[in-house]
């Protein structure tokens, strides 16, 4: 007892002797004693006098800057306080501003050079700006190209030495301007770009001062700035020997012209238990906030702009550090990366960033442009992160939370990286990683200056990148990003469950390739996720799996009770690619098939809605015969490369006659069908291909059309259509990206012996479907729940209606995907139709114990009964299915033993749309 009274008795000392220490720079004195500074009415005027009196505080003590005044200098923080009674520095006043620190050169004295350029020199500019304002509008170097011109701005490399990482030619180069003493500024990888000081330029070749990160890149971008030539837009800038010229129409003696010319606001150095808050910062040099070696260090309230490199860095040094929290900043128009923080039980949590890295050119060479970027044990959670130069949030370590976080717009300057970005070595083994309940939209990529790779701009949602172990990815809603939502790449023992994607170019890729050989994704589990297509484009997919050998295919570990939502299409939305070192597989197919060959998503469902293709048709079927209900006439074929092809005509194959090609031989480019049509084709318009297909296997057809003289321009982009060993029905939207006279279609058979059947090939002008008429997205980024009310009759992918008039419900920081349906009470009955195809059976005769249907022409949401029966009309099997996208039905028959005989399949739907019976023989 007594023990614990003189504690509380010290502790109530300690406090006791808290001293309050205040500051303004309109209104106070360095001449004054520190205890007249302990009075709001005569306070100490300047940070050096704060310098001077450090050792003065203790822990509990307050140092209190006047709101509203601007303050300028570094802050050398040499002080540390307690766990219970830490050192802050705040604010103080009724002004409703912050105190401000601020230490930018004013230049002034400006001198016409003539041509709207005008120069100012000081003896403090004694080494390159990173930033300019003009009456506080931040400025870019100047450029050429400019930003606005071609390709982005950017300028090509020709050629470089191999190996070469400081020299490198553009053959388009004049030689008129001489560029050396200017900056290149060198995209090496798509998630680089350097800047390089140009020691030497001849004629079409630069030589760099020193090594870039990277080999230098042929045909990827680069362009030059901080170069008096460069100067030709309006606020423009560079900086050469104590100089800075700018390229302005107005008279700069009349502007507010400043740069940023003081390295760090804030220093930190072997410190602890310390509170910054309430403070802004505007226009550091380097680091607003540089602080080492700390622990329990806060940073709060706080306001950053255009900080020159980055906004605050921690970083723990030899000691390991601790509990730093960066909480509810705002910054903004960082021109490097935001927060690097490093260290354990760090919180970074409220803050709102936006412009981060977003100007090419103005960051720090390489991987820069990131918002948040911490290494060691973290929570990242309820930030607002908007317009990043590369990723937003990236992360290592382990004991790391990042949750509710709400990012947009991101992979504006370089890409390949994400809105949540990891990777590892492959030589440590951190755990304890979460991504939980996070809102990414729009990660657009960055295609120009990137060569010419193909593909689409690598902006990933999450991106557990090559060797990333052990991460849970739960109840994300991820939008809009211009590659995968979430991808696994090379990453392992990952959990990825719950997540909403929508409209994101692939929504979940898992890839194995040979940036990480010894590394397959395996022992994963990745369940309950709704993958959404928001497009009628066939090249978009929900699924790509890439793997490097075919038994890493078997190792995954769980991909099952997904929702793969296409209400557009039937096909193609699942890629899966064998990538062993020689060659290559690539199948683009349905969830059917793919669980045949996979073994995996075998309780995944399709979308409960599927949407037509077109609207309405605007001409007559282009193709003469489509039906080849006698012959084949108005059709040829080709084997450009040396195959054998015969073309015939065959009856009862699909619906009456059909063409009938045979190929032979593997040699590229495929044998082709072709067909003249009878009246032109146009750009920009929209043509709707749709035939019947069957083969003797599985393998690809791809159509497209061309011009029938030379030099036989294309008409249209490539579209894959899918063959099987059972009847298809398939619909493909043809963009015509060129007007065609005399057009053909061509359909290019893939390079496999073997025989596919056509029938009813059609081509009509359509208007496409308008996507945004039938799927509606919407998102919360609030911690509160959102409610609207439907404005239409809506479906979700998981089953729950909606009437119209009803409310629906977001949950924080979550989302929902509506499909239009007409439910008035429950799912609308669906028209008869006529001349539904009599289904497949097979095997027949019946030799196991599985019996395939293939089902063709119902509805997807329709419900099915199939029902088997004997020749006394005795019902032996009966089950109901619902169709979905799949066309083929496997039953499970094995606890029903057959009689040999003959046995009647009727497939029949629970409106009467359709009554179909097949008839069945068992051996």
């Amino acid at each position: 007892m007594k023990t614990t009274l003189l504690g509380i008795l010290l502790l109530l000392s300690l406090t006791a002797q808290s001293a309050t220490y205040y500051f303004s720079s309109s209104g106070g004195l360095d001449t004054y004693t520190a205890e007249q500074a302990k009075n709001q009415a005569t306070p100490w005027k300047s940070i050096g006098k704060l310098n001077a009196i450090m050792s003065l505080l203790q822990p509990g003590d307050q140092v209190l800057l006047k709101r509203g005044d601007v303050f300028s200098g570094t802050i050398l923080l040499k002080a540390s306080g307690t766990v219970e009674n830490p050192i802050t520095f705040g604010a103080y006043g009724t002004d409703p501003g912050k105190p401000v620190l601020d230490s930018r050169l004013k230049l002034i004295n400006w001198t016409n050079l003539g041509g709207n350029i005008w120069e100012a020199s000081s003896s403090l500019l004694t080494s390159q700006p990173t930033a300019l304002m003009i009456n506080e509008s931040l400025q870019p170097l100047g450029r050429y190209p400019n930003l606005d011109a071609a390709n982005g701005g950017y300028l090509k490399v020709s050629s470089h030495p191999a190996g070469s990482k400081k020299v490198f030619s553009d053959n388009t180069l004049t030689g008129t301007i001489n560029w050396t003493g200017a900056e290149a500024v060198v995209r090496t990888q798509r998630w680089s770009l350097e800047r390089k000081l140009i020691a030497n330029h001849t004629g079409t070749t630069f030589t760099f001062g020193s090594d870039a990160n990277y080999e230098i890149a042929d045909n990827y971008g680069y362009f030059l700035q901080n170069h008096p030539a460069a100067l030709d837009k309006e606020g423009e800038w560079c900086y050469t020997d104590n100089k800075i010229r700018i390229f302005t129409t107005a008279d700069p003696n009349t502007q507010n012209i400043s740069i940023a010319n003081t390295d760090k606001y804030i220093d930190i150095n072997a410190q602890q238990y310390l509170v910054i808050d309430g403070l802004s910062f505007r226009g550091s040099k380097i680091n607003a906030i540089s602080a080492t070696q700390v622990q329990y260090l806060t940073i709060q309230n706080c306001v950053f702009w255009a900080s020159g490199v980055n906004a605050i860095t921690v970083i723990p040094g030899s000691k390991t550090g601790e509990g730093n929290a960066i909480l509810n900043n705002v910054f903004s128009h960082t021109q490097n990366n935001a927060i690097i923080a490093s260290g354990n039980q760090m919180m970074i949590k409220g803050n709102v960033l936006k412009q981060t890295g977003s100007v090419p050119g103005m960051a720090q060479s390489g991987q820069m442009g990131i918002a948040i970027s911490t290494d060691g044990g973290a929570t990242i959670e309820r930030n607002i992160i908007d317009s990043t130069g590369y990723s937003s949030i990236r992360f290592f370590g382990s004991n790391v939370l990042i949750q509710e976080n709400v990012i947009n717009h991101f992979c504006l300057v370089i890409d390949d990286g994400g809105g949540i970005y990891t990777w590892s070595d492959g030589k440590s083994e951190p755990s304890n990683r979460k991504i939980l309940n996070n809102l990414i939209l729009n990660g657009w990529g960055a295609p120009n200056g990137s060569g010419n790779a193909a593909g689409t701009p690598p902006a990933e949602g999450i991106y557990l990148d090559d060797r990333t172990p052990n991460v849970e990815v739960i109840g994300n809603t991820i939008a809009y990003c211009s590659n995968k939502g979430i991808y696994l790449h090379n990453s392992r023992k990952c959990i990825v469950k719950n997540n909403t994607i929508f409209g994101c170019y692939t929504a979940l890729g898992i890839i194995h390739d040979n940036n990480a050989p010894a590394f397959p994704v395996t022992e994963c589990d990745i369940q309950n996720n709704l993958l959404v297509a928001s497009t009628i484009d066939p090249q978009r997919t929900l699924l790509i799996f890439q793997t490097r050998d075919t038994s890493s295919l078997s190792k995954l570990g769980v991909l099952n009770n997904n929702i793969y939502c296409q209400p557009f299409l039937t096909d193609g939305f699942i890629k899966y690619k064998y990538v062993p070192s020689n060659t290559q597989i690539a199948l683009a197919t349905n969830l059917s098939i793919w669980q045949k060959m996979s073994g995996y998503d075998m309780d995944t469902r399709l979308s409960p809605r599927r949407f037509s293709l077109s609207g309405e048709f605007l001409s007559a079927n282009l193709i003469e015969n489509s039906s080849f209900s006698t012959n084949t006439s108005g059709w040829s074929s080709w084997d450009p490369r040396g195959n054998t092809s015969n073309m015939n005509w065959a009856n009862n194959q699909l619906d009456g006659g059909s063409i009938s090609f045979s190929v032979r031989g593997n040699n590229l480019p495929s044998s082709r069908l072709q067909t003249l049509l009878p009246s032109k084709t146009t750009k920009g318009k929209t043509y709707m291909l749709s035939m019947s297909t069957k083969g003797t296997q599985r393998e690809s057809i791809t159509a497209y059309l061309i011009q029938n003289i030379a030099p036989y321009p294309i008409g249209s982009n490539y579209y894959t259509v899918n063959v099987d060993t059972f009847r298809q029905n398939t619909e493909v939207l043809m963009e015509a990206i060129v007007s065609l006279s005399i057009p053909s279609l061509f359909l290019d058979v893939e390079a496999k012996d073997g025989t596919v059947y056509f029938d009813n090939i059609e081509l009509h002008e359509v208007t496409p479907t308008n996507p945004d008429n039938h799927v509606r997205f919407e998102y919360n980024a609030s911690a509160n729940t959102k409610t609207f009310v439907a404005d239409k009759h809506y479906l979700t992918p998981r089953g729950e209606l909606y009437p119209k008039g009803s409310s629906i419900g977001i949950p924080a920081f979550g989302s929902v995907v509506l499909l239009v349906t007409d439910l008035t009470t429950g799912i609308k009955k669906f028209q008869k139709r006529a001349l539904l195809p009599i289904p497949i059976l097979y095997p027949n005769p019946l030799h196991q114990e599985a019996l395939s249907i293939v089902l063709q022409g119902y509805d997807p949401q329709e419900e099915v009964l199939v029902g088997i029966y004997d020749l006394t009309g005795r019902q032996v099997y009966q089950k109901t299915w619902n169709v979905g996208n799949a066309t083929e039905v496997t039953l499970s028959i094995e606890d029903q033993v057959f009689s040999k005989g003959i046995y009647l399949v009727r497939i029949s739907t629970p409106n009467g749309s359709s009554d179909k019976v097949a008839k069945l023989l068992v051996h």
